[in-house]
C-alpha cells in the first residue's frame, strides 16, 4: 500500500517547523524532541493513522514565558485518528491538556484563601533556594466520551479538571469540569502556536511569523478543522447519543 500523501506531508512540515522552534530554546529539550519524532513517524503509517501521545510524566515543557505570573507551561495530548482520501481527520481518541505553573510567593500563597501549610511550604522554598509551585491555570480540549450519556458538545473546550497529583496543589476544585464550551479540534502544532503568541511571543515571534510557520497553521487547520461547522458542533451539545460522526 502506498503511503498516505497527506499524512507525509503534514509529517514532513510540522516536522521541519517544529526544529526550527527548538533552536529558540523556548522548550525543555527532551519533550520537544519526542514530539518531533512523533510527528516524523506518521508518515510511514500506510494506513493513514495519525497518532500523537505524550505523557503527562514527561510533557511538553516550556520555561521563563514572558509572562509575570506563570513560571512554566506544560502541554500534554493524546490524539488518535485516521486521515482520509479528503485529508480530514476522523478522530477515535482527542485530548489535550495546558497546565500552567507559578513559582511565584504572591500567586503560590494567598493569604486568608490558602491553608497555612501552603504558607510554610513557600516560605521554606524561598528560605532553601527550591522554590514552591502550584497549578494556577488549566485547560482541556476534549472530545466527548461515546459512552458518556450528559449533555456535552462533541469536541470541546474546559477550564480545571482534576488534579495532577496531590503535590500540584491546583487552585481550582477537582470536580469544576464545566462549562464544556463547543471548541474545533486541534492538532499539537496548533495548540502550541497558541500558546506561543499568547506566553512567548517575544521568544517565538522570528520563527512564528515567518511564511512557512503560517503555512503550516493553515495546513494544520485545513486538516482538523476545516470541516468544522459550529452550529452542528453546538447542537451536539444537546445530544445524549452519540449519533453525530466524529469527522470535522
Amino acid at each position: 500500500m502506498v503511503v498516505n500523501s497527506g499524512l507525509k506531508e503534514y509529517s514532513d512540515k510540522v516536522a521541519a517547523q517544529l526544529k526550527q522552534i527548538s533552536m529558540t530554546n523556548i522548550f525543555e529539550p527532551a519533550g520537544l524532541s519526542m514530539l518531533i519524532t512523533q510527528v516524523t513517524s506518521i508518515q510511514r503509517d500506510r494506513s493513514g493513522i495519525c497518532k500523537l501521545f505524550i505523557p503527562r510524566e514527561t510533557p511538553l515543557r516550556i520555561l521563563n514565558p514572558d509572562h509575570s505570573i506563570i513560571s512554566a507551561i506544560e502541554i500534554s495530548c493524546s490524539i488518535k485518528g485516521m486521515l482520509t482520501s479528503e485529508n480530514i481527520v476522523e478522530f477515535e481518541e482527542y485530548s489535550i491538556e495546558v497546565n500552567f505553573w507559578s513559582n511565584k510567593p504572591e500567586y503560590c500563597y494567598r493569604e486568608g484563601l490558602d491553608s497555612e501549610k501552603i504558607g510554610e511550604m513557600v516560605k521554606f522554598g524561598l528560605e532553601s533556594g527550591e522554590k514552591f509551585k502550584r497549578i494556577v491555570l488549566r485547560f482541556h480540549f476534549d472530545m466527548k466520551d461515546k459512552r458518556s450519556n450528559s449533555p456535552e458538545p462533541l469536541f470541546h473546550f474546559h477550564v480545571g479538571g482534576e488534579s495532577i497529583d496531590r503535590s500540584c496543589y491546583m487552585w481550582m476544585p477537582d470536580k469544576l469540569r464545566e462549562p464544556r464550551i463547543p471548541y474545533p479540534p486541534m492538532d499539537p502544532f496548533l495548540v502550541i502556536d497558541l500558546i506561543l503568541r499568547n506566553f512567548c511571543l517575544r521568544s517565538s515571534h522570528k520563527v512564528i511569523e515567518t511564511p512557512t510557520w503560517k503555512e503550516e497553521i493553515q495546513r494544520c487547520h485545513d486538516i482538523f478543522q476545516r470541516c468544522y461547522d459550529h452550529f452542528l458542533l453546538h447542537e451536539s451539545f444537546f445530544c445524549r447519543s452519540n449519533r453525530r460522526s466524529t469527522t470535522l
